[in-house]
């Protein structure tokens, strides 16, 4: 008990010392089991030439569905299946998380927000306007090779994770659509609500659907997401934020 509560002050010091991270996140990095993360870690590293293109004036409502609160990146891009994205491809995982793209004009971090020509090798980043013209400083709108390397930081200014309610769905006893953000490096593989196991929402959002299996769904009901390295992050459905018909836009 005594090396707990002495362990616990240390991270909480730690805590405070180190931007962005929560005594719960360094709690978590402590009791994972080593050699756990290998799976996590095949997401991250710097991806190279990808073929960057320009997406549009702004984001749109589909594809990851982010939730409307504040975020800590002004640009956005939509991923697709480029094959040097490697298992930085677009995909349920790591829809709502930020990228770092570099397009030969310095590193620029954007979240990302949608799919692009998912099913098919053919897109790699597609950025929105003000982001492309940050990567390729200010080039006419086209194709331009870049480096693409997914980020570990939090996406959202709120230091903590956040369950979000997805915006075009509906919320009842009978059925719930949720999803975990604001993870850092962790990355969700599964997610279970009450006695139901989540199923991915759509081609790529970061949401599960869940449906009743003969137990109703209320604000008590317990929510266990599962990360890559095997570690969970457990609450109760009512912890959910709501953003009901709301979607961020980037532009």
């Amino acid at each position: 008990m005594m090396a707990r509560v002495g362990l616990l002050f240390v991270l909480a010091a730690t805590a405070n010392a180190v931007h962005n991270v929560t005594e719960e996140d360094l709690l978590e990095d402590v009791m994972n089991v080593t050699g756990r993360k290998s799976k996590t870690e095949q997401y991250y590293g710097t991806r190279k030439n990808v073929r960057g293109t320009w997406w549009g004036p702004q984001t749109d409502r589909g594809g990851c569905q982010m939730p409307m609160t504040q975020y800590r990146y002004e640009d956005a891009v939509a991923l697709g299946e480029w094959p040097s994205l490697g298992k930085t491809k677009i995909s349920h995982e790591i829809c709502g998380k930020a990228v770092e793209v570099n397009c030969g004009h310095g590193p620029v971090k954007a979240i990302i927000a949608s799919s692009c020509n998912q099913g098919t090798p053919s897109c790699g980043v597609d950025m929105v306007g003000r982001t492309w013209k940050k990567a390729t400083n200010g080039k006419i709108p086209g194709i331009s090779p870049c480096t693409v390397k997914l980020l570990k930081q939090r996406v959202m200014k709120k230091k903590k994770k956040r369950c979000f309610h997805r915006p075009d769905s509906d919320s009842h006893q009978y059925y719930q659509s949720v999803g975990l953000f604001n993870s850092r490096h962790r990355i969700v593989k599964s997610a279970r609500l009450a006695n139901s196991d989540g199923k991915w929402n759509g081609g790529s959002s970061g949401y599960f659907d869940f449906r009743y299996k003969g137990v109703k769904f209320t604000k008590n009901s317990a929510l266990t997401f599962t990360y890559m390295d095997g570690s969970k992050h457990k609450m109760k459905l009512g912890g959910c934020e709501a953003s009901f018909g709301k979607v961020k836009i980037w532009k």
